[in-house]
């Protein structure tokens, strides 16, 4: 299982993933970065690619539909989407994907810095989840984002309801 693991930065947690994929680094960035595909394995997306420009997230699976507008903080095409999330009074909690080619296909890195608020079991099986989901997407394999398996993903972060 490709867990997620949790760093520090000041005062805020950061969740970190490391996940490997077949494809090549240019479909993996299309994955990330096309709200088409977006819409699929993470949330309806509204994007500007460009470093300032809009990242708008819509989570229609979620029963409060969930909004977050964020602002793309840095873009290296094939290489490098941040942007920042749900701006938050204490700062803005970041996301960054960074992408490495490799000979089977690429190298994905996703860190994210956010307030504990958020919740850190509950961050890291979300990602869990949206990344195993873009692992099917760009395998092919047919999958329904809604059927994912949201609480028993959480609860692999959690021993006796404690973060592990």
């Amino acid at each position: 299982m490709n867990e997620g693991v949790i760093e520090t930065d000041g005062e805020w947690p950061v969740v970190r993933f490391e996940r490997h994929f077949k494809s090549p680094v240019e479909r993996v960035w299309a994955a990330i970065t096309d709200p088409e595909e977006l819409s699929c394995w993470l949330a309806d997306t509204e994007i500007e690619l460009v470093e300032g420009g809009r990242f708008d997230l819509q989570f229609r699976l979620r029963a409060d539909e969930t909004r977050s507008f964020g602002r793309i903080t840095a873009v290296v095409p094939n290489r490098l989407l941040e942007f920042t999330w749900y701006p938050d009074q204490l700062g803005d909690s970041r996301v960054r994907f960074e992408l490495t080619p490799t000979e089977e296909g690429c190298t994905l890195v996703l860190t994210h810095r956010f307030p504990i608020s958020y919740g850190v079991a509950e961050t890291l099986g979300g990602w869990h989840v949206h990344l195993d989901a873009l692992e099917l997407l760009l395998s092919g394999t047919p999958f329904e984002l809604r059927r994912m398996p949201w609480n028993a993903t959480r609860e692999i972060y959690l021993t006796d309801g404690e973060l592990r």
